[in-house]
């Protein structure tokens, strides 16, 4: 028979064995701080939100923000482990959706991707959120509780691209897009970097015994706020053409077969739009007869009938027959309007 002892000793390890078996077994706690992100698992509960979204040169971010609870249970996170929030606070559950099929087009207009900044504000606190790049877009979404002081009742999210500020109100819905305003009116239905021949015209007024060989091609125009990683002053926007010339030949006849023919030295672009010069041009290359580019203009109001174009070259002679005035030097304009619509 076993001693009274061995009985104690073994009841006693019992005892201190299941406390340790019953901890093993419960999902664990987290302790959590105030701006901590919580993957969620599966998504989360954005039942009667309103819908929101803001517009940046790089995609459209749509957001939804859920009602704020106290406590997560394990099963709610990716990480399967029980939260609480810290005293004064509660969670926030947010989603988010970062789509850039709608702008990807514009890459060449827009510029390289930039930089966001997205913050959680609420109840007069701030809280900086992981933004979108370029490898979390897509229609998967985002879904995360993010521990905040306060109720948590009064949410927006600010978000910053290229020193520009938006505003959404997730209780709301409403947005405020601040100097970004005119990105919600763009129309890029109809821009293409596919180009198409200018209309035939006179290109050059020199005279009846004067010919040139100048082509020119153009894209569809499109009226933009944001340009090569800069916004528009606020209430203006850009007006963008890609456009491509090329000046082959330049000659004059005289009497009895005499004439010169005439090289291009340099060449210039002075066109104006509303009589405003380009400010930039973008992805900018060619030579001496030849240049391509996309062009850039101030844009107030709507955009104009037409396109001014106007080139000058610099020609030097290159071949003279017989007995006519043709200078070594000389000055060629050529000009003509593109129409816009």
């Amino acid at each position: 028979m076993a001693s009274p002892s061995r009985h104690v000793c073994a009841l006693t390890l019992l005892v201190a064995l299941l406390p340790l078996a019953a901890c093993g077994s419960d999902p664990q706690t987290d302790a959590t701080d105030f701006g901590d992100t919580v993957a969620a698992k599966g998504g989360v509960d954005t039942t009667g939100a309103p819908k929101g979204h803001l517009l940046l040169p790089t995609g459209r971010l749509d957001v939804r923000a859920g009602k704020p609870i106290e406590s997560l249970s394990a099963d709610v996170t990716q990480e399967r482990t029980e939260r609480t929030a810290p005293d004064g606070g509660v969670f926030v559950p947010l989603t988010w959706t970062y789509l850039t099929t709608a702008m990807e087009k514009l890459e060449p207009v827009f510029g390289p991707t930039l930089p966001i900044d997205m913050t959680l504000v609420t109840d007069g606190e701030s809280y900086p959120l992981t933004p979108p790049t370029p490898e979390r877009d897509g229609e998967r979404a985002e879904a995360y509780y993010v521990a905040v002081a306060g109720t948590g009742k009064k949410v927006s999210l600010e978000v910053e691209y290229a020193g520009v500020t938006q505003s959404l109100d997730l209780a709301s819905g409403k947005r405020d897009p601040g100097a970004a305003k005119n990105i919600y009116s763009m129309d890029t239905s109809t821009y293409s970097e596919e180009l198409k021949p200018c209309p035939s015209q006179t290109w050059i007024d020199e005279g009846p015994l004067a010919q040139a060989g100048f082509t020119c091609n153009r894209t569809n125009a499109v009226v933009v706020p944001f340009v090569d990683g800069e916004w528009a002053p606020e209430g203006t926007n850009f007006a963008v053409i890609g456009l491509t010339s090329t000046l082959a030949s330049f000659a004059v006849h005289g009497v009895s077969g005499a004439g010169a023919t005439y090289t291009v030295a340099s060449g210039k672009d002075k066109s104006t739009l509303a009589g405003e010069r380009s400010v930039k041009v973008l992805d900018q290359n060619g030579s001496a007869g030849f240049s391509a580019g996309i062009l850039v203009f101030p844009l107030k109001g709507k955009l104009p009938a037409s396109l001014d174009l106007h080139r000058t070259y610099q020609l030097v002679r290159s071949a003279r027959v017989g007995n006519i005035d043709a200078p070594h030097a000389r000055k060629l304009d050529v000009r003509g309007e593109i129409p816009l619509r």
